[in-house]
């Protein structure tokens, strides 16, 4: 009515409609963000536990390479830090899937890749242990050696592998792994040389 003293009270229809949209566009997109995040996450946490377990192996193994001894024939390489193996077992150089030396406490010690359960495998005086755990997948394990004649230069260990792990949001991933490790088994180096 024209020259009715009532003011509209409420919301027309259309106003209603238009409400209803933006506040679900609204919803929609701060449940696509909110789903974006949980799943990033996700993504960086299983990513993180693969790099954990991978950096545990590797920093005992470290430890033990970079303190091994001058070998005196107990572990099979006679006047040599770190001995190299191929799949079958034979003496290998400068590269193999196996590595076996005398480490700091006199105890003959191998690193070698359990091929049918995909894990690393430590052995300390014939008793045997993983060192990653079963929800990761290790393969292409091999140990590159440098010097290994130690009057001539300082061993070094180049460790090489690949790791895969399984994400749920993103399925299967992949990360190649290399470091590198020098001897601290100065017996019979001479420096200055």
């Amino acid at each position: 009515m024209p020259g009715s003293k009532y003011k509209k009270l409420g919301f027309t229809l259309i106003e209603a409609m238009v409400s209803v949209a933006i506040f679900a566009i609204l919803m929609t997109s701060a449940i696509d963000i909110f789903l974006s995040i949980i799943k990033s996450q996700r993504n960086t946490l299983s990513s993180k536990n693969a790099q954990e377990a991978v950096n545990y192996a590797l920093e005992i193994m470290s430890k033990e390479l970079r303190m091994a001894k001058v070998d005196d024939g107990y572990c099979g390489a006679p006047q040599e830090v770190y001995a190299i193996f191929d799949e079958n077992g034979q003496p290998a150089t400068p590269s193999g899937p196996t590595i076996k030396f005398r480490n700091y406490e006199g105890e003959c010690v191998v690193y070698r890749l359990d091929n049918s359960a995909g894990r690393l495998v430590i052995i300390r005086n014939g008793r045997q242990a993983y060192m990653t755990p079963a929800d990761i997948t290790i393969s292409d394990l091999s140990f590159y050696l440098q010097h290994h004649d130690i009057t001539i230069g300082q061993p070094q260990v180049t460790v090489r592998f690949i790791v895969s792990y399984f994400n749920t949001e993103a399925g299967q991933q992949i990360m190649q792994v290399q470091t590198s490790i020098s001897s601290r088994s100065y017996e019979n180096y001479e420096f200055g040389g």
